[in-house]
């Protein structure tokens, strides 16, 4: 029987709003190339952002456990197999996997929606805050989630590349956000 996708994942609409920005889309990208971050977490920490919600660093731990297998057994080698595709002639099936791909995200998300909508009431999700609030929960909560990939020691400043990266990832979010508003 074929995992159906769940009908209202709020998560999901969300994500792909955010993904469909370029910028957003190239350091998510970017970010799951050079540091092996799952694009989908790093999404969620932003949406909990988007709802003034602090993400406790033993909740992140908590999804990294739930979700690595996930992506060590699907999300990965899916990925790896499309990108060597991507140039070769056979776009037909490089377009079959990136369909498979987003499906199997799209089956993270679910799944992540389900963990959310479990921990977090309808009215703490119900309302975006205020830009001064969501801005530095923004980079609060992406901190967090790239410092538990144990990126470099706790008190050195994080590599250069990743705070480069996380900073256009910011500005894109908070753009992207004062836009859709």
């Amino acid at each position: 029987m074929a995992v159906q996708p769940l009908a209202d994942n709020p998560f999901w609409d969300f994500s792909v709003a955010l993904y469909a920005n370029e910028t957003i889309a190239q350091q998510c990208q970017a970010l799951q190339d050079d540091w092996d971050a799952d694009v989908n977490l790093l999404l969620y920490g932003i949406w909990l952002a988007h709802f003034g919600i602090d993400w406790p660093i033993d909740d992140i731990k908590k999804m990294q456990a739930e979700f690595e297998p996930w992506r060590k057994v699907a999300l990965i080698p899916l990925r790896t197999v499309r990108r060597r595709l991507r140039f070769q002639t056979r776009r037909r099936y490089y377009n079959f996997l990136k369909n498979l791909e987003l499906r199997a995200e799209r089956y993270q998300q679910d799944r992540l929606w389900l963990i959310c909508s479990a921990d977090y009431t309808t009215q703490q999700l119900s309302e975006p805050v205020s830009d001064d609030l969501f801005q530095p929960l923004l980079k609060k909560n992406l901190h967090a989630y790239l410092q538990r990939l144990e990126m470099r020691p706790r008190p050195e400043p994080m590599h250069p590349k990743v705070d480069e990266q996380l900073e256009i990832l910011f500005a894109a979010v908070i753009m992207q956000r004062a836009s859709s508003n």
